[in-house]
């Protein structure tokens, strides 16, 4: 849904003359910020770096002149603010990420082991253990995934405030921007249910008899 609302308004020029990079630079320097903003590999591969404070944007949205490709870069610079601004939801992200990586990495342990364990006579008390705990660990990405959404919605929210008040955007062209960061958002909605999907796979996959 996103590539497909992005692909439409990386149609439609915006009136102010500059790139996405540029704007983004500019922005920046307006607003006292310490951001670095850099260009990255890929297509819409467009992020914020938190630790290091770096706006990275993709080449083709850096070069973009659009509403979609200026909407993007803004996005990423209201991630900027919220470090600016020591937001309480950028701080609880970064605590969840960290303990999403250490979950991610013991999550498939805990389940084959959980397996293995279930087929040995002496210790296959074991396993139902361990598979509650695999639950708990998948439980704790979720709640990341969870986190994630209203950190999302305050970047764009802040991205849209400065296109507004600063009267970058037309009426028009906020109601498009408006329309790329909502469908940007519901991104980080459907990833909750890919990663239930991927998780309950796995489980089916681990337990499935030939």
């Amino acid at each position: 849904y996103f590539i497909t609302t992005y692909n439409k308004y990386s149609q439609q020029e915006a009136d102010i003359n500059t790139n996405a990079y540029n704007f983004v630079k500019a922005c920046v320097d307006y607003y006292g910020l310490k951001t670095k903003v850099m260009l990255t590999e890929g297509e819409l591969t467009d992020a914020y770096l938190t630790k290091s404070d770096v706006i990275a944007l993709s080449q083709k949205v850096a070069d973009g002149r659009s509403v979609a490709d200026i909407s993007v870069a803004c996005h990423e610079l209201g991630h900027a603010m919220q470090k600016n601004d020591k937001s309480a939801w950028l701080a609880v992200d970064l605590l969840f990420s960290v303990l999403s990586k250490i979950a991610n990495f013991f999550l498939p342990i805990a389940l084959i082991t959980a397996l293995i364990l279930a087929f040995i006579e002496n210790v296959s008390f074991v396993a139902p253990i361990l598979f509650y705990i695999a639950i708990g660990l998948w439980f704790l990405t979720l709640i990341f995934k969870v986190v994630a959404i209203p950190l999302e919605l305050d970047a764009s929210k802040r991205a849209y405030k400065v296109l507004k008040d600063n009267n970058i955007f037309s009426k028009e062209e906020l109601k498009a921007t408006k329309k790329v960061l909502n469908a940007a958002a519901l991104t980080y909605v459907g990833s909750l249910f890919a990663n239930l999907y991927k998780f309950i796979y796995k489980i089916k996959s681990l337990f499935r008899r030939d």
